[in-house]
């Protein structure tokens, strides 16, 4: 490969990560733009990373944490809007259990299904809402289910999980092994094959530790 061609394809990286920058400025200020601004910095990012893999340069993370103050007007009315990065009390009354495991498991079912994360994340608007998306990040073991942003990047870790897991019951290993070749950490690397003693699933998951380094 030519210089001048990576060159090329670095200018159009650079071209398509300030598009994207330029973006996150003009929606930063409005909240009603809060999923256009997710969206573009996926896919802006998703573009920008086929491009480097094309290319054999390095592939950043795809998903970056969004985060805008709480919409509380609308047209002039007050609004009452849950604040989607509060902690929120996960430890449901007796009375309220049940009704609880019925919400996480039909949310979980929905992670499962093939809904965009943006529209996952627009259904999130109550209370018991969060109470549901705090126990799922709890059920599939995310370290600070209690207190995390829910977010894009939320949804997207906890349907890994779910993934993983379902090949791992499948017995899909060579899928499996693509998605621990995507993990761009270690901690990723170790979630998606804890329990897992495949011979190849290891192997795939040593590999990819050594070439994250530390």
């Amino acid at each position: 490969m030519s210089p001048k061609v990576l060159e090329a394809a670095q200018a159009v990286i650079q071209s398509l990560e300030s598009t994207k920058d330029a973006i996150l400025v003009i929606c930063e200020d409005e909240q009603m733009l809060f999923a256009v601004a997710n969206r573009c910095d996926i896919q802006l990012k998703q573009m920008a990373n086929s491009i480097r893999h094309q290319f054999g340069l390095k592939v950043e993370a795809n998903t970056t944490p969004i985060h805008f103050e709480p919409l509380t007007q609308l047209e002039g009315r007050d609004l009452t809007v849950l604040a989607t990065s509060e902690k929120v009390d996960t430890e449901p009354t007796n009375d309220e259990l049940e009704t609880l495991k019925e919400k996480v498991l039909a949310l979980e079912k929905s992670f499962r299904g093939n809904s965009k994360n943006e529209t996952l994340l627009s259904r999130i608007k109550t209370n018991e809402d969060v109470l549901a998306i705090r126990g799922l990040a709890k059920k599939w073991k995310v370290s600070d289910f209690e207190s995390v942003a829910i977010d894009i990047a939320l949804i997207e870790d906890i349907r890994n999980r779910i993934y993983a897991d379902d090949l791992v019951k499948e017995g899909d290993v060579s899928a499996l092994i693509a998605l621990i070749n995507q993990a761009d950490t270690k901690e990723k690397v170790l979630e998606l094959t804890a329990g897992n003693e495949n011979e190849k699933v290891q192997k795939a998951a040593m590999d990819r530790v050594i070439e994250l380094g530390e």
